[in-house]
């Protein structure tokens, strides 16, 4: 649910910079968010900061999760091959016909 947040923060940041409805401005997330907004540039704001950091954290969980499927897949080997790629023994295509 972090991420939805995140994106919900920068939606309401996009509609405060067109200052579209005067509805998101009283709520006190909009408030905070004008506080990120001024200070946008310094990165001084921990919401800002943090924000990116949740988008920066989703994007490297997401690629690490890619990571782990590949290296499962690296690591799964059919029965007698070795980890350098070498057979070993009877080839699985003999065993299973003999």
């Amino acid at each position: 649910m972090r991420t939805l947040r995140t994106v919900t923060t920068l939606r309401t940041l996009r509609t405060m910079t067109t200052m579209e409805t005067s509805r998101t401005l009283r709520t006190m997330t909009a408030l905070r968010n004008m506080r990120t907004l001024r200070n946008m540039g310094t990165m001084r704001t921990l919401g800002t900061v943090s924000t990116l950091r949740t988008l920066r954290t989703w994007r490297s969980m997401r690629i690490m999760g890619t990571m782990t499927n590949m290296r499962t897949v690296e690591t799964y080997q059919p029965a007698g091959w070795t980890g350098s790629g070498q057979h070993v023994g009877p080839s699985p295509v003999d065993l299973a016909y003999n």
